[in-house]
């Protein structure tokens, strides 16, 4: 029997195959789509969420900005605030509702920063697979708490490389940082792969 990462990642093809002769639940309407082979359905959807998801976020940054893109860039402003004062071994200040400040440099939780499309992508994809809404629900639960947190380390260690290291902040910014959270997203949706394998 195969434990941890390596049973899901091994497993991944053979699992979403298995839902070859499930109907897709899909919220939008409540049909199925039953002709389409598995993986290529699972793609399908989980691209469509993404966008339904993307265009939702679009529309309210471009109108009211209150209600999702404002509260969580101030949310992650605050909470990698306080992280910073446990974590880093220098002073950080927040200056209005998306500026830390210190030692004369300042990270700035623009949209990017604060982390939406991981919980975009964890969302999708756990929508995307056939399961039971209890299961999706309490994968979710878990997830994006989970990714939310791991962003507020993301906007902590940039304003450290940016201090400490600042030749090298493209680097940590673009590639390091990004590359972790979309690795961090794929080994939890395996895992919620392996979770609705089990709850079968």
């Amino acid at each position: 029997m195969r434990t941890g990462w390596v049973g899901p990642a091994v497993e991944l093809w053979d699992t979403v195959a298995a839902f070859d002769a499930r109907p897709v639940p899909t919220p939008f309407s409540g049909s199925v789509i039953p002709t389409i082979k598995p993986p290529v359905r699972v793609a399908l959807l989980f691209l469509v969420y993404l966008g339904v998801l993307h265009g939702i976020y679009q529309l309210e940054r471009r109108t009211t900005n209150r209600y999702l893109e404002r509260p969580l860039t101030h949310a992650v402003t605050v909470a990698s605030g306080y992280l910073a004062a446990v974590l880093l071994p220098f002073p950080v200040e927040q200056r209005g509702v998306s500026v830390l400040a210190s030692e004369g440099t300042a990270v700035l939780v623009a949209a990017g920063c604060n982390g939406v499309e991981a919980l975009f992508l964890i969302l999708a994809g756990v929508l995307a697979v056939p399961a039971a809404w209890a299961v999706r629900g309490r994968a979710l639960a878990c997830y994006l708490p989970l990714l939310f947190f791991l962003n507020l380390l993301r906007v902590d260690g940039l304003l450290y490389v940016l201090v400490r290291f600042p030749e090298h902040i493209s680097l940590a910014h673009d590639q390091i940082a990004q590359g972790i959270m979309v690795v961090a997203v794929f080994l939890l949706w395996l895992r919620y792969l392996g979770r609705v394998t089990s709850a079968r």
